[in-house]
């Protein structure tokens, strides 16, 4: 099973479409709702850090499987130098607010850049940090390392905004077409 966490409804819905993943029961409808498929579940957990956290204690709770699954943290973030629509493995998370770093195990065989994910507590368009920025990386990365290990927990970033593409054009459609370009890269 692979537990997928994004923060935004128009991060999940590419996804939720592409992997056929069915719409929550009665008892998994509510703030949190889990869709569920075959060899994939899916959360949206909100924006930020600990929002991101409380999502993956909730998933582990609900999941039989959680032990055993693999856990993604898809979703969008800005960055100084990478072009909309790229894709980036975190290679190397960044608390903004604690300076706490942690370095995910990459998975041999993912076609994608790598790159550092500063996880911040409100959006950031100043584009100071390197790599990119995003603000649920971190709180997932944290929650989902005391349910699985290092080889199972990943974060996949899809650049959506920089210094030459703001934020503040984005909307839910842009944000699922952005994503959805990167399918192919969730299913490996």
């Amino acid at each position: 099973m692979i537990v997928i966490l994004t923060a935004l409804p128009a991060e999940a819905r590419p996804l939720i479409e592409a992997l056929e993943l069915d719409a929550p029961t009665a008892a998994n409808a509510g703030r949190l709702p889990l869709y569920t498929g075959a060899d994939h579940c899916l959360l949206v957990s909100g924006t930020g850090s600990h929002a991101a956290a409380a999502a993956v204690g909730y998933a582990a709770a609900a999941l039989d499987t959680a032990a055993h699954s693999a856990w993604l943290n898809v979703g969008i973030a800005g960055s100084p130098s990478l072009d909309p629509g790229a894709a980036i493995v975190a290679d190397r998370i960044v608390d903004a607010a604690t300076g706490m770093t942690a370095y995910p195990f990459l998975t041999p065989g993912v076609n994608a850049d790598c790159a550092t994910v500063t996880t911040v507590a409100e959006p950031d368009t100043d584009y100071r940090h390197a790599g990119a920025v995003d603000m649920e990386a971190w709180g997932f990365f944290a929650a989902a390392t005391r349910f699985a290990t290092l080889e199972q927990v990943q974060c996949l970033k899809v650049i959506s905004d920089g210094p030459r593409h703001p934020a503040a054009r984005l909307n839910a459609g842009t944000i699922s077409a952005l994503v959805a370009e990167q399918i192919p890269l969730v299913r490996t």
